[in-house]
């Protein structure tokens, strides 16, 4: 419970698939410079049997589950970010960020992990139309905005 979150990140891919995802930047209470990153984001798991690999409203309806993912990319270095984000999603830009400034309001980490829960149980599934990853990204960003 010393884990606090003082920055969010929004990103969006732009070159090859349309994709938003979150890293959200952790520092300890007591130690500022003990910083770590995580990577959130939300994708579709495609049925088995679906041929086509192509996302599609009818694909991408009740039947399939999101897989809201949380990956840790470690300490919160520029260059390791930017280095883990280019290897998982190539081309991509920060497109807003969130900070939490005021050391005695910051949201903790199981504050953020509650929310990221209640996010993934509002949608379980993934709607190609309504509960994707852009609205993943925006519910966990205003979310937090809101609340801290």
């Amino acid at each position: 419970a010393n884990c606090f979150l003082y920055r969010l990140d929004h990103y969006k891919c732009f070159k090859t698939v349309e994709h938003e995802f979150l890293v959200l930047h952790f520092t300890h209470w007591d130690s500022p410079a003990a910083t770590a990153a995580i990577c959130v984001d939300r994708s579709v798991n495609i049925t088995v049997g679906h041929s086509s690999g192509m996302i599609t409203p009818s694909s991408a309806s009740s039947e399939n589950h999101a897989a809201d993912v949380i990956e840790l990319i470690g300490c919160a270095s520029s260059l390791n970010i930017k280095s883990c984000l280019t290897a998982k999603f190539k081309s991509f830009k920060l497109k807003s960020s969130l900070s939490f400034p005021n050391e005695s309001t910051r949201p903790s980490a199981l504050h953020v992990a509650v929310l990221l829960f209640q996010v993934n149980q509002q949608a379980v599934n993934y709607h190609l139309l309504s509960a994707q990853c852009y609205w993943f990204g925006h519910t966990v960003s205003k979310s937090l905005q809101t609340l801290f």
